[in-house]
């Protein structure tokens, strides 16, 4: 295999910033002798790249990378949808963002069964959604339709008011 000469390497490297100058050192043992001075060391250490945090199902994969977190989540016949959770968007194959509602986020969490896969994930997902997980954790709406049903024309109507004021997608099911 061909080496390219250190001094292309180096024009190469001094036109990147010193983050990517740090990454292109690493890529061989022959650029990170010919490339890695003190200073880039020393910008290494005090602009350190976070390792990117991931967890994968048969459907669903979840990634916290550069700040975001992102959940890809396939639907079959080549159709997979992006949710951005730190900044709630949406898209749909490869059209634009789309903002997420209160009601999209809910349906979504319902649909990835729970929030179990973004345990972890908190440090970059955005506020409104780690409220509505907290919400979501309502035992009730874990209940089968048609018990919850059943528990709901049980209650008297003042309870079945309170009922539904308790989560959204719960009045969603019961009122539907």
């Amino acid at each position: 295999m061909q080496q390219l000469p250190y001094e292309l390497l180096q024009q190469i490297s001094s036109s990147l910033l010193p983050r990517y100058q740090c990454r292109f050192a690493l890529t061989s043992r022959q650029n990170y002798d010919c490339l890695y001075s003190p200073l880039l060391r020393w910008h290494a250490q005090k602009a350190a790249v976070a390792v990117p945090k991931y967890r994968c199902t048969t459907y669903i994969s979840v990634i916290e990378a550069n700040n975001n977190l992102t959940v890809y989540k396939y639907e079959g016949r080549d159709r997979s949808i992006r949710y951005n959770l730190t900044e709630l968007y949406m898209s749909i194959g490869h059209r634009r963002q789309m903002p997420m509602e209160l009601e999209d986020v809910q349906f979504f969490l319902v649909s990835i069964e729970g929030a179990g896969i973004l345990n972890g994930f908190y440090k970059h997902m955005s506020g409104t959604l780690i409220m509505i997980i907290r919400a979501m954790s309502n035992k009730l709406i874990n209940l089968p339709l048609n018990v919850l049903n059943y528990i709901f024309n049980k209650l008297p109507r003042r309870d079945r008011k309170n009922l539904l004021r308790t989560n959204l997608y719960l009045r969603w099911i019961l009122t539907s």
